[in-house]
């Protein structure tokens, strides 16, 4: 019973996606047709990558917004640390 319930929670958020793949490359990677927004992106990906993710539409990052050096590199700019926690660690 339980297992069915899981299931039904479970194929709620199951959606079809297609990936548009140009070639594959050896036995464990593909070359993926990215939008032109994602063009910084190298679009050969390890087959283990290729797999659905489901996240909140809330933390997706402009890229509109994010400058990238040359070097591939950023500079990251703290906003505010809201909490602050030490957990002590028994010794066994």
């Amino acid at each position: 019973m339980v297992q069915s319930r899981q299931k039904s929670y479970a194929d709620v958020r199951i959606t079809d996606l297609e990936f548009e793949i140009l070639r594959r490359i050896g036995k464990v990677a593909y070359e993926l047709d990215l939008p032109n927004d994602l063009a910084s992106v190298h679009p050969v990906f390890h087959v283990s990558l290729l797999k659905e993710c489901v996240g909140d539409l809330t933390f997706i990052v402009p890229l509109k917004g994010l400058r990238v050096n040359e070097n591939i590199s950023y500079e990251e700019v703290s906003v505010e640390i809201l909490h602050r926690q030490v957990k002590k660690l028994r010794n066994k």
